[in-house]
């Protein structure tokens, strides 16, 4: 029996559409190219000389268009006239075959003819056309402020946090590798955990809007409606939320809820809380190498240790780097960012971090903390976010006028969003 279709599903125009009228004629000009010039088709392929026309397209797109492109000849007409199939059909057409995969399909025809190209027809219908921008290498400029002028001590800011204002610093460098892998791997799915204000979250169901991947958001405790804030961005960027009991959550990396989750939402690419792996480290890893000044110490906020495990990796013989923990009793954020790095097959010795400059522990404050915001605003037009790098920066400018760093150093604080 076909599952109950729900009242409140959207809607697609009326009617049926070929599988070529969903095909941009950018597309067909790019392969005919490939073709006349004696080269095979492939995705890659595709999206170079998609590219080289002048269009601004990510791979993921073009393998999405790929899909279509390919099976056109076999496909029926594509039925967008009820609604985007729910997430029961698409588990379903996944176990056949795999949405996407044709060499896994008894044949194209059962490819095309199913949910698949239904489903990629939405998907098509609803994707952005307009690029996303991104500012890399990120803007790096000297602070100018008297408390560093009496230390005799420079400080670069690198402001990561202007890479893109949805998926912002270490945020980015993080998804960008994993993003890479996914779409390599024949994903179409982004699976991440997070709590009800993760900032992690927000930036993987902006990527997945911009970059063509469905979402889905494991949240930490119960549902609270209506939404806050963060959870509900997420939302309107497409991603869907399913929630774990904490104690379920504190398991999350378990090969039971693993397996749970992909009976529940079908094959996806799983993406750690808080986005830290081995390719999350390889994005931070390039933070210094867009640096063109000399300097001695690097410095970033702390939450899941894989942005300071990147930075670490990515410096060069004399360099530090040192993480502030946005967390009460971060000590064991050491451990954490020792197995990151070892995981990644880049350990180092070459950082550390400090843990006095938690201001009562994650997301809390004190006037003291605002104090010092409200300053660096007024003097610097810059508003520190206060869960992670306000609390850096504070940590920063004590230890330089305390003496922790000697005249003449040079100093980079990463603002990461």
């Amino acid at each position: 029996m076909a599952p109950a279709r729900s009242a409140a599903a959207p809607r697609w125009p009326s009617g049926t559409w070929p599988t070529c009228w969903l095909l941009p004629a950018s597309v067909r000009q790019a392969r005919a190219a490939l073709v006349a010039g004696g080269r095979s088709l492939s995705r890659d392929r595709l999206a170079d000389r998609m590219r080289e026309d002048g269009y601004r397209v990510s791979n993921a797109r073009v393998g999405l268009l790929l899909r279509l492109l390919t099976s056109e000849d076999v496909a029926g007409p594509v039925d967008v006239s009820a609604r985007r199939p729910d997430d029961a059909e698409y588990a379903a057409c996944q176990r056949r075959g795999g949405v996407g995969d044709p060499e896994t399909c008894r044949s194209w025809r059962q490819f095309s003819s199913g949910l698949a190209v239904r489903w990629q027809a939405a998907r098509v219908h609803e994707m952005r056309s307009d690029p996303i921008t991104l500012r890399l290498p990120s803007p790096l400029f000297e602070l100018r402020d008297d408390r560093l002028e009496r230390a005799q001590v420079r400080l670069l800011i690198k402001r990561d946090d202007l890479i893109h204002p949805e998926i912002p610093g270490n945020k980015w460098r993080k998804l960008s590798y994993n993003l890479s892998a996914a779409t390599n791997a024949g994903h179409d799915t982004l699976l991440t955990f997070g709590g009800a204000y993760s900032n992690h979250l927000r930036a993987t169901a902006a990527a997945g809007y911009y970059f063509g991947f469905r979402t889905i958001g494991v949240v930490r405790g119960e549902e609270h409606l209506p939404l806050n804030p963060s959870l509900e961005y997420a939302t309107r960027r497409g991603m869907r939320l399913t929630y774990l009991d904490r104690t379920t959550y504190r398991e999350k990396q378990s090969l039971t809820v693993i397996e749970a989750l992909r009976r529940e939402w079908g094959r996806f690419y799983l993406l750690p809380e808080g986005g830290s792996n081995s390719l999350a480290l390889k994005g931070c890893a390039e933070i210094p190498e867009e640096i063109d000044a000399t300097f001695d110490v690097i410095c970033c906020a702390v939450g899941t240790g894989g942005t300071l495990a990147g930075i670490a990796a990515g410096l060069r013989e004399g360099q530090r780097a040192i993480g502030f923990s946005a967390l009460k009793g971060g000590d064991f954020l050491a451990d954490d960012v020792a197995r990151l790095q070892s995981e990644a097959g880049l350990a180092s010795a070459n950082w550390r971090i400090e843990c006095a400059y938690h201001f009562g522990g994650f997301a809390k404050t004190t006037p003291q903390l605002q104090t010092f915001i409200d300053t660096f605003a007024e003097r610097h037009g810059i508003v520190l976010d206060r869960v992670y790098v306000a609390k850096m920066m504070f940590g920063i400018f004590d230890m330089i006028q305390t003496g922790a760093f000697p005249a003449g150093a040079t100093m980079v604080a990463v603002i990461t969003g």
